[in-house]
């Protein structure tokens, strides 16, 4: 099953209600240190006609090392963007995307895609998700060197059988998009759709048995 992965402000009703019109069957919301201890505290309510058609999970984003270091269990999903290898290491941290999110520019030899081959292998040895962010790619202004560099991790994560899923990471509910949608964005990219496929039940299995 997919579980899309959304960052709401308050508006988790109106994510559910978008959620049900794609006929999505679970929503991962995701809180910054800030809020978490407030919204991410508990699920949040679901309008009861909904409660059995989207399932919810609630995770943690970590954007420093000192939120790193005093990170403690209880969110389902802990996910970070940040490119270090302490980060990669770390136990706590569940999953990581945006890693061709860098702002240097390509190099004339080769694309800074922000993921190389010690990293990957570091993700697949620890059985790390890395996750393609579908608003990464809509809100992108380089589009061209965006996508030259997913081609370039998409090979990288398969020669490394690294776990790989696609979500919408939406801010806005309007954001959100469909699972299939998303396979084929995927598909095109050169990802292995078996293996997201795959990647994307694990993750929801291992979200519903709380990470």
């Amino acid at each position: 099953m997919f579980a899309d992965i959304c960052f709401p402000k308050g508006n988790e009703e109106k994510f559910i209600d978008i959620a049900v019109r794609l006929k999505t069957p679970a929503l991962c919301f995701i809180y910054d240190a800030k809020t978490f201890g407030s919204a991410g505290k508990k699920n949040p309510e679901e309008p009861e006609k909904d409660k059995k058609r989207v399932k919810i999970f609630r995770g943690k984003f970590i954007a420093s090392k000192k939120e790193l270091q005093r990170m403690q269990k209880g969110p389902d999903l802990i996910v970070s963007d940040l490119i270090d290898r302490e980060f990669v290491e770390s136990k706590k941290i569940n999953l990581h995307y945006g890693f061709e999110n860098l702002v240097l520019k390509d190099s004339m030899h080769y694309r800074r895609s922000g993921l190389n081959q010690v990293l990957a292998r570091i993700l697949s040895d620890k059985e790390k998700l890395y996750a393609v962010s579908f608003s990464n790619i809509v809100s992108s202004k380089n589009l061209p060197t965006l996508f030259g560099r997913l081609h370039q991790n998409a090979r990288l994560l398969k020669k490394y059988k690294c776990r790989v899923v696609a979500a919408s990471f939406a801010r806005e509910p309007y954001m959100m998009k469909a699972e299939k949608e998303l396979l084929s964005v995927m598909s095109c990219l050169g990802f292995d759709s078996g293996l997201v496929r795959k990647s994307t039940e694990e993750l929801f299995l291992a979200l519903s048995e709380k990470i």
